[in-house]
């Protein structure tokens, strides 16, 4: 009996297993990032650095980064389904509206009406703060934006893994840079003269590489970490930060509540449903965000 795999398409994203598995068009850089992780922290443990207590913190923020982007990378951002096209004499669609609560910046309470636009491309209303990404050809729900490299977008239910992966990423690399000069000038005291080539070819510059490598990627992904954590404390996303009230639109007030309507978005999707649905309104003009 042939073993065949269940698969379906919406937009540019490959759907297998009824569901359970997304990948995005940009599989091929989820490859490069997983291969560059592994290979890195590979050569650290086992090959380049001599501190132990750094070479296990390392092995373990591996295997926790390889874990957090492999499953960013095949989950569900929060794909809203794509409708048939309909019929050429069909009237346009009117954008609908509804009411969202927050704290402003002086702390007190205002409302703010936003807009959901009709999706031409997906047929269909774009989902609570959903963005239509021209890379995965879809509608995802509070999108914060389009990954690279891990192949898919990041959006409302894949979010959470993003951001362990990301900090697990940050961990990593500051282990790695961190460890490694510990490493580099141990070797360095082993050495009677020529101390600084001693220890550069004693791994054929490798770990001075190494070093290199991980102190660019700790600056960078670290500044990600941190962006990120602002953003969650606030309930806002990359777009929102661009957007109208500088991202403040969605801010309950509370850190722990924001926190949690950020992470936890499966929790939420049907009270935003509801929201959207009991607070359309007619012949409203709104500013867009």
């Amino acid at each position: 009996m042939a073993f065949t795999i269940s698969s379906t398409k919406i937009g540019n994203v490959l759907v297998l297993l009824d569901g359970k598995i997304f990948i995005g068009p940009d599989w091929h850089y989820l490859i490069i990032s997983l291969s560059q992780i592994l290979i890195g922290t590979l050569l650290f443990v086992f090959y380049t650095n001599i501190v132990t207590a750094a070479r296990v913190f390392a092995g373990v923020f591996g295997i926790l980064t390889l874990t957090c982007i492999a499953l960013c990378g095949i989950a569900d951002p929060g794909i809203s389904p794509k409708e048939p096209p309909p019929p050429l004499d069909a009237p346009p669609r009117p954008a609908k509206y509804f009411t969202v609560r927050y704290v402003n910046r002086d702390g007190d309470s205002s409302e703010y009406q936003i807009e959901s636009k009709w999706c031409y491309s997906c047929n269909n209303y774009r989902p609570f703060r959903g963005v239509h990404c021209r890379f995965c050809d879809v509608c995802v729900c509070r999108r914060d934006h389009h990954c690279p490299w891990t192949g898919i977008c990041v959006g409302g239910r894949n979010y959470l893994r993003y951001f362990c992966m990301i900090w697990c990423c940050f961990v990593l690399t500051l282990v790695a840079f961190i460890g490694g000069i510990h490493s580099f000038v141990r070797k360095m005291g082993r050495c009677s003269n020529n101390v600084f080539l001693c220890a550069l070819t004693d791994t054929y510059c490798l770990e001075f590489i190494l070093i290199l490598l991980a102190l660019f990627w700790a600056f960078l992904v670290g500044s990600l970490s941190f962006y990120h954590t602002y953003l969650i404390c606030k309930n806002a996303t990359s777009g929102d930060k661009s957007k109208r009230n500088s991202g403040e639109t969605f801010n309950s007030g509370s850190v722990i509540s924001n926190i949690k309507a950020s992470l936890c978005f499966k929790a939420d999707d049907e009270l935003y449903t509801e929201t959207l649905e009991d607070a359309v309104i007619d012949e409203v003009t709104v500013v867009n965000l």
